[in-house]
């Protein structure tokens, strides 16, 4: 491992295997991770603070970082380096994220990191390396994430997380500008000027205008190399699978499924079915279930109260094995699907992943191992350890939004979520699809429609920053206004609000349980 001791300004020591090494002079910080990277290519690079040598966590350093593709760093302070304005920016969950677990997210930080040197050889002759460290990290990870590069906060790389350290690099309004402008579509140079103009009460203009003469970052000569584990696996991996299935009203789908699952190469230990009818006392419609051999334990439960929370709730009740395959009613795998999806898990070292799932005739656009930002919960696996006490959240029942937040749950107890192109699941998309019963919500009934709907609303005051709150309001209302609009726009904007507040109102009425 290469260490590199710096001041933010300029690198203090370099030593590898705690032998001190000669330092470049007038060479940047990240110039010296560029030239490190040429002279020590397989080796660890770790970037500290001065001041926080002392709090280094050397008992785990060298097994924090377990693969080649892994960039990890750590900030002390509750704001990162491109502060909370990148939420007007940026929806993704990757931007508001909790400081006490191991967690996604491409934003970097110099206080202390640690990253493979495959990473920053990926990305040289794309990426300048600049006079900022906490810059250069940001775009490193930002750009390298897409590619299959896994990117993380991760606390464990110090002894002491509650440090008095006052310190902090801050982004200047020019920085954070030229930071969207490189990663953005110029759009987004407007979107957050006007936030910082309404909403901070902000005029960066000539920050705004400086940022319009850079150019995006082109990611298409970037070969990221192929992933490989640089340390041991030491968790144990079995093959017992219980598979999830909530049902309502697809009986050949189901069977169909159910057959695919009888041929696998590995076998599920049981196949936990919760089949929901809205008719009380009407009996069973999937009689195969006991007219027929399985070649694994089926464990069935039909119930008359409708929602997919509530099912997949019971039927995670009902998990006896390591592994769970939350799987919907209407798709259909390969004989080796399970082995496959295994081996996968084992090779990345992840207890949680979702994977492709797409119609016979979609074309599908991710062919590369990468950072999911949600949760399939009818195409994800998952370990009992990173779900156990977790539930879908019922707020949600009869709305969007329970995957992304059990996702979130998942994120939030320390685990990654990782999406893998390959086993395909294909979804036939079956007949008597989605929501096949009419339910009748609480805001059914209000005189002004709430929009967004209000599960949406729960999910992004729950998850999101005050900031994507705000950009998604801002860009929700520019998106709503058609042409017609133009003639009565005060009146387009009065009827938004009004409906945007309902949204909000029947949303902290689900928050709150009311």
């Amino acid at each position: 491992m290469i260490q590199v001791i710096h001041d933010f300004k300029s690198v203090i020591q370099i030593s590898k295997d705690q032998q001190s090494l000669e330092t470049f002079a007038n060479l940047t910080i990240s110039e010296t991770i560029y030239k490190l990277t040429e002279l020590y290519p397989s080796e660890l690079l770790l970037w500290c603070h001065k001041d926080l040598v002392s709090f280094l966590n050397y008992e785990q350093l060298t097994t924090i970082c377990k693969s080649n593709c892994e960039i990890i760093s750590y900030s002390l302070s509750d704001e990162n380096y491109l502060s909370k304005n990148i939420g007007f920016v940026e929806q993704s969950i990757f931007i508001n994220f909790s400081k006490k677990v191991k967690i996604a997210t491409w934003q970097m930080s110099s206080m202390v990191g640690v990253a493979h040197a495959d990473v920053f050889s990926a990305v040289k002759h794309t990426i300048k390396p600049v006079a900022n460290l906490d810059y250069f990290l940001n775009s490193v990870a930002k750009v390298a994430m897409p590619l299959g590069v896994f990117c993380y906060s991760n606390p464990n790389l110090l002894t002491e997380r509650n440090l008095n350290v006052e310190f902090q690099q801050k982004v200047t309004d020019s920085n954070l500008f030229k930071f969207v402008s490189e990663h953005y579509k110029k759009v987004w140079l407007l979107v957050l000027f006007v936030c910082l103009l309404y909403k901070k009460g902000k005029f960066p203009i000539f920050a705004f205008i400086e940022s319009l003469f850079y150019s995006k970052i082109s990611t298409d000569k970037i070969k990221i190399k192929p992933f490989s584990n640089i340390v041991a696996n030491t968790f144990e991996y079995s093959n017992e699978i219980d598979v999830l299935i909530p049902t309502i009203g697809r009986k050949e789908p189901l069977y169909q499924f159910l057959k695919n699952l009888s041929v696998q190469t590995i076998l599920p230990k049981s196949v936990i079915i919760i089949e929901q009818n809205p008719i009380v006392n009407a009996a069973s419609d999937l009689d195969y279930l006991v007219n027929e051999s399985w070649p694994f334990q089926i464990k069935h439960q039909l119930i008359y109260q409708l929602g997919a929370c509530n099912a997949r709730n019971l039927a995670l009740k009902e998990i006896s094995s390591d592994w769970v395959f939350f799987a919907d009613d209407d798709i259909e795998i390969q004989p080796d699907f399970l082995a496959a999806c295994l081996e996968n898990a084992k090779k990345y070292q992840q207890k949680v992943f979702s994977l492709s799932c797409l119609l016979r005739t979609e074309k599908k656009h991710f062919t590369t191992c990468f950072q999911w930002v949600s949760f399939g919960s009818g195409a994800s696996f998952a370990h009992k350890t990173a779900i156990k006490d977790l539930k879908f959240d019922s707020k949600y029942e009869f709305g969007f939004g329970e995957d992304a937040d059990f996702g979130m749950q998942i994120r939030n107890h320390g685990n990654d979520i990782i999406y893998f192109p390959i086993p395909e699941i294909i979804h036939l998309k079956a007949p008597m699809g989605g929501f096949r019963t009419k339910v009748t919500r609480k805001w059914d009934s209000d005189l002004v429609e709430p929009k967004p709907s209000p599960t949406v609303m729960v999910f992004k005051m729950t998850h999101d920053s005050e900031e994507q709150l705000f950009a998604y309001q801002m860009m929700y209302f520019f998106r709503s206004f058609t042409i017609k609009d133009i003639l009565h726009p005060i009146q387009k904007y009065k009827n938004l609000i009004s409906k945007w507040n309902r949204s909000v109102y029947w949303a902290q009425k689900l928050i709150t349980n009311q």
